[in-house]
């Protein structure tokens, strides 16, 4: 089976890449930076290649028995006329993003990607991930946990946490995501049209938080502050052109509660996500050996 990984340069396309090859696949490996697809598996066959760019993509998915599209959601649409008749199934990435209803690009983008995929009626799914952590590209759990590093030692790690941080979330583990679209792309009967990937159950942010600090080998003592405090000061903070830890959007965002069934990712999927706990301990040994070896990030 020959199949076609688009965006496989970033940290999550090179872990689908790295277990089809382990599986045996033929796999075609695309990107838009030769330099990136370097590290790619070299099992894999490499070839820099642009969505927007039909004439370096369509070549390579005219042999593709099965495709895999790592890229952004709004990429979907260009993508779609591009897909060959002979492709037996088309994986595409959304977003639980989708979902929220906070105003946001980012998230319309993605409900665009889902409708038209949805009306291009071709074989295939779209996995919808919540928040991944761990490689080199996530921006949430890695900025916590390096925010968390260089609060010096000999103060209390105190952390100012919206409404205490009582809102659900259920982030997970960038290899189960890895799993999940190899899964989605080569088992024997075509999954569920849309499958949402997620960790094993919702935890609260502030349980989030002390996880990340255990992790490090500290402890984290919550501070409450108002939510609209700290959109308030986010605000504030934008307006005078200084960057803050967390945008209004995110800020926002932190108010709704992320809570998914994952029935389908369990048996269509046959994946069974790590808890938080268990993949923020390996994430964290990473970034410590990282540092101690002063070598790339492996994501």
């Amino acid at each position: 089976m020959r199949i076609v990984v688009i965006g496989a340069a970033s940290g999550l396309g090179r872990r689908v890449v790295a277990q089809l090859c382990d599986r045996g696949y033929e796999v075609v490996a695309t990107g838009r930076s030769r330099q990136r697809l370097q590290l790619i598996d070299r099992r894999a066959e490499t070839a820099v290649a642009d969505i927007t760019n039909a004439a370096s993509l369509a070549p390579l998915l005219a042999s593709a028995d099965r495709i895999i599209n790592i890229a952004h959601a709004s990429t979907i649409e260009p993508l779609i006329t591009l897909v060959p008749g002979t492709c037996e199934r088309l994986i595409v990435t959304g977003s639980t993003r989708r979902d929220s209803n906070v105003p946001d690009p980012g998230a319309d983008k993605v409900r665009r990607g889902e409708a038209v995929f949805e009306r291009s009626e071709l074989p295939g799914s779209i996995l919808h991930p919540t928040m991944i952590y761990g490689g080199d590209s996530e921006r949430n759990v890695t900025r916590i946990l390096t925010l968390v590093g260089r609060w010096p030692r000999w103060l209390p790690l105190l952390w100012p946490v919206p409404d205490g941080g009582k809102t659900l979330v259920q982030p997970v583990y960038v290899d189960d995501v890895a799993a999940a679209l190899v899964a989605a792309a080569t088992a024997e009967l075509s999954p569920a049209r849309t499958i949402v990937v997620a960790g094993p159950q919702p935890i609260t942010l502030a349980e989030m938080l002390r996880a990340c600090a255990s992790a490090c080998g500290r402890r984290l003592h919550i501070v409450p502050v108002p939510s609209a405090m700290l959109i308030g000061a986010a605000r504030l903070l934008s307006a005078c052109a200084i960057k803050a830890p967390f945008s209004v959007a995110e800020l926002q965002r932190s108010r709704e509660d992320k809570s998914y069934d994952i029935d389908a990712l369990r048996t269509e999927l046959d994946v069974n996500p790590r808890s938080f706990f268990e993949g923020i301990r390996l994430l964290a040994d990473e970034e410590t050996e990282l540092a101690c070896t002063d070598q790339p990030p492996k994501g």
